[in-house]
């Protein structure tokens, strides 16, 4: 089973075999040195949040053997994998955690200077 194969080379991530899809995002630095890494992120991030919207889980995974994927999934040598995203239904909802404070990740004009809370 291909979804087994895959879990293996993405560190073991035995949670990939149960997501309804796997979404894997690749990028050729031939056809853009400067965006092929940047255009599938965006891409993953848009589909993120529209399956959450949709309630479906999802999780990033950026630790993999890159050479394994690609020869699993016969991806050409010179095609670079960016992400794994698997998607499913989720087994638990966890609580979200705290958000860090709006005057600790925006700054006006220079850093540490807090933008005022709206």
């Amino acid at each position: 089973d291909r979804k087994k194969a895959l879990a293996k080379v993405v560190n073991n991530q035995t949670f990939l075999i149960d997501a309804s899809a796997i979404i894997v995002a690749i990028g050729d630095p031939e056809v853009s040195a400067r965006w092929y890494e940047k255009d599938p992120m965006i891409a993953l991030e848009h589909i993120v949040l529209a399956a959450t919207a949709l309630d479906y889980g999802t999780c990033w995974i950026g630790a993999f053997d890159e050479d394994a994927i690609k020869h699993l999934l016969k991806i050409p040598v010179n095609v670079k994998v960016i992400a794994v995203l698997p998607i499913g239904v989720p087994d638990e909802t966890p609580a979200p955690r705290p958000r860090k404070e709006f005057s600790e990740i925006f700054f006006k004009e220079e850093w540490q200077n807090p933008w005022p809370t709206l």
